[in-house]
């Protein structure tokens, strides 16, 4: 999707579908609702956005925008919101304290992830930290992530 110039701007647990066709023994992830799919024309390139989504699954870039005001997007606001997905399924909540907007911008004006007691694995932690990154620039890629190894 990402290597196509798509951006979907709104994954969140609601619209992750699992599928396991009968007789594979293996689970295929399905992304649904594509009504706010951005088109990048240069996808390795960042663009303006306008905001839509989910707020507790908006990435800071999203809901801050840049010093100018503006929203500056690439593919990794899906990254961020998988990160978020993902944190609720190790975890069972958000990494912040509650999902109303004021939580939310101050867990990402105080850039603090914090480790869930319950993942314990470090190649996880890893993962979480590289897909939470609060700077854009550092956030791991999607092809990346799906390739995440412990280094």
């Amino acid at each position: 999707m990402h290597q196509k110039g798509l951006i979907h701007r709104d994954i969140k647990s609601q619209n992750i579908l699992l599928h396991s066709p009968p007789g594979s023994g293996r689970i295929v992830v399905k992304i649904a609702d594509l009504g706010l799919i951005k088109v990048q024309k240069q996808p390795l390139q960042s663009t303006k956005i306008t905001i839509a989504g989910t707020f507790p699954y908006m990435p800071p870039e999203m809901i801050m925008g840049n010093e100018d005001g503006q929203i500056i997007a690439d593919a990794k606001i899906d990254v961020w919101s998988s990160g978020i997905i993902l944190h609720q399924l190790v975890s069972h909540s958000f990494p912040f304290k509650s999902t109303n907007l004021q939580a939310i911008m101050m867990f990402m004006f105080s850039k603090k992830l914090e480790r869930p007691p319950q993942v314990k694995d470090d190649i996880m932690w890893d993962l979480l930290t590289k897909m939470l990154a609060f700077d854009r620039k550092d956030r791991i890629s999607a092809s990346d992530a799906l390739k995440h190894e412990r280094k």
